[in-house]
């Protein structure tokens, strides 16, 4: 049985549920069918459509499937059961655990998650949201070549505690699709290591949110920060929720995504679709950062 993840004591005395991971074979413990699910049922799709995930509510626990590789069962944050079918690898388990179970996971039990990718700057975390294949983990990579630590890739994971904003520590791989790869190594700089990064063992203040968008080639580089209002529609875009089903809970996720523009500088980024261009992009960022 593969086990994974423990309960971590973040500072100041605050408890982070990150839960133990087990695995169990279906004769062990069968899922629930979706089509038995209480609640409905949500689905996550890839850019092109076909579904990455589906999760719903039902038989007193919440589950997340991934097709083709498990099904995950989780009923509070200590744990979460994984029930794997004979044949799939340990390794992609832990990675579909780390990148998307987990994050929704805690997102149902209180924090909330931005499909983002996250350094670590001078002030705190800072996160760059955007939809699928717009570059924010190309941009991450690359302000990590410049010495910001890398945080998050694709989940940002953060709650709203006492008037604090804190980002919460997981275990993450950095991904870049090939043309960003060959892009850093035809400029001297390796491609993004395939093997985990972990965030730190201590929660961070989440210091900036930059919303990411393209622009067409040959336009310049836009970078300007967001009022309120603006901003609390443009993170929400980028939002991830386990269900939008329970009222109460939608209540506290408005009510931390309201703090968050509150408190935390929101910026809309519109940059080319041009990698040579990336260095003044950088650039940029690195101003706003500082």
């Amino acid at each position: 049985m593969l086990t994974h993840v423990r309960r971590r004591r973040i500072d100041d005395g605050d408890v982070v549920a990150l839960p133990r991971l087990t695995t169990v074979t279906p004769e062990a413990m069968p899922p629930l069918p979706p089509a038995a699910a209480a609640g409905s049922t949500r689905h996550w799709r890839t850019h092109d459509g076909r579904i990455a995930l589906y999760g719903y509510s039902g038989g007193g626990a919440r589950w997340l499937h991934v097709p083709d590789l498990a099904t995950f069962r989780f009923t509070s944050p200590d744990e979460v059961t994984a029930i794997v079918a004979g044949g799939a690898a340990d390794g992609r388990i832990l990675d579909a655990y780390w990148r998307t179970v987990l994050p929704l996971a805690l997102q149902s039990f209180g924090c909330e998650v931005l499909h983002a990718s996250a350094v670590v700057g001078r002030r705190g975390v800072a996160a760059f949201c955007a939809l699928p294949e717009t570059g924010k983990s190309t941009i991450a990579y690359g302000l990590t070549r410049r010495g910001y630590p890398p945080w998050a890739d694709d989940a940002v994971v953060f709650r709203e505690s006492e008037g604090r904003l804190d980002a919460i520590p997981l275990s993450f791989r950095l991904r870049l699709r090939p043309p960003s790869a060959s892009y850093f190594a035809r400029h001297g700089e390796p491609g993004a290591p395939e093997a985990a990064h972990r965030s730190g063992g201590r929660r961070r203040r989440l210091s900036h949110v930059f919303v990411l968008e393209r622009s067409p080639r040959g336009t310049a580089v836009e970078v300007h920060r967001l009022a309120p209002g603006a901003a609390l529609s443009a993170v929400l875009t980028h939002a991830h929720s386990f269900s939008e089903d329970d009222p109460a809970r939608k209540r506290r996720l408005v009510e931390q995504y309201l703090a968050l523009v509150a408190g935390v500088p929101v910026f809309r980024v519109r940059f080319p679709d041009d990698l040579e261009r990336l260095g003044d992009l950088l650039d940029r960022l690195e101003g706003a950062l500082a």
